[in-house]
């Protein structure tokens, strides 16, 4: 922790030196250069085709990964054919709709059983957890809830003896 407290003062001591916190002036926020080096488009008409490049660039990729899945280029149980598998079943909901496309239903059966299951499995455990298990513990004697006393198995001086 002090590691860290003292890199934080180090960093925050040379942002002083310069001339503290830089403030943008309102009109120029939407000005900032992204990743690439292009500045951020700021018309509705160059945002509209960045949604639809990207929409484009969704819909190339779940093809790749349906042919991917058609050519059987990895083996079935390796780790890049569970990869595929898992950013198609991914993707599926991202795609327009392809109802007359095997694998697009396919992989969309195979997304909602996958959230039916997790959904089940979480409920089950809390069932479990919040139901079952305090029934049991009272079946066992380990709770008592009406102050009645617990009863003891016989020692071996309490039995009779035949």
């Amino acid at each position: 922790m002090a590691a860290l407290r003292h890199a934080g003062r180090r960093l925050c001591e040379r942002a002083l030196q310069r001339g503290g916190p830089q403030v943008i002036p309102s009109g120029r926020r939407s000005m900032f250069i992204s990743i690439g080096g292009k500045p951020k488009p700021t018309t509705a008409a160059a945002q509209e085709e960045l949604k639809m490049q990207f929409q484009k660039k969704k819909e190339e990729l779940f093809d790749v990964l349906v042919e991917l899945s058609r050519t059987r280029t990895y083996p079935n149980l390796s780790w890049e054919a569970l990869q595929v598998n898992q950013l198609a079943t991914r993707l599926v909901g991202k795609v327009e709709p392809r109802p007359g496309d095997y694998y697009w239903r396919s992989y969309r059966l195979q997304g909602r059983l996958s959230t039916f299951l997790v959904s089940y499995l979480f409920l089950h455990f809390v069932y479990m957890e919040h139901f079952w298990i305090p029934k049991k513990q009272r079946e066992d004697g380990a709770t008592s809830n009406n102050g009645e006393a617990k009863i003891l198995p016989d020692s071996d001086e309490n039995q009779i003896r035949t």
